[in-house]
């Protein structure tokens, strides 16, 4: 299944389902609470589900950007490595090479960010 094709309700509900704090909470028995390498792996365990769960954040997020990005048109081929300054006038918004301080951009423009084009098409925000 492509990341496009995931639905943020079924992204939210799959970050639900892995909930250590049920874990954490309700499912340990008296028997294990006494065990501390248990505990200590359950929180080792419950860390590491925190840090996918960001993970996936930051994925959904990236996939968003590019998305939006790829969808903006330039007069100029799009190549990667290169940086490029997304700006917007009116209800239109325009990536271009040249820099806020390189390009006197009318007041009526907004500049809103610099994002480098990376070798797979994703874009990054580098401000």
């Amino acid at each position: 299944m492509a990341l496009s094709n995931v639905s943020k309700q079924h992204t939210l509900s799959l970050l639900e389902e892995l909930s250590a704090g049920e874990i954490m909470e309700n499912r340990l028995s008296t028997k294990i609470k006494t065990q501390h390498s248990s505990i200590a792996k359950l929180e080792c365990l419950y860390k590491q589900l925190l840090f996918v769960k960001k993970e996936i954040e930051n994925v959904l997020e990236e996939a968003h950007i590019s998305a939006n990005l790829n969808e903006i048109s330039m007069k100029c081929k799009k190549y990667p490595g290169q940086t490029y300054y997304l700006y917007k006038n009116d209800n239109e918004c325009y990536l271009s090479k040249l820099s806020p301080k390189d390009y006197n951009y009318s007041q009526k423009d907004t500049y809103l960010g610099a994002y480098k084009l990376k070798i797979d098409y994703t874009w990054e925000k580098l401000e």
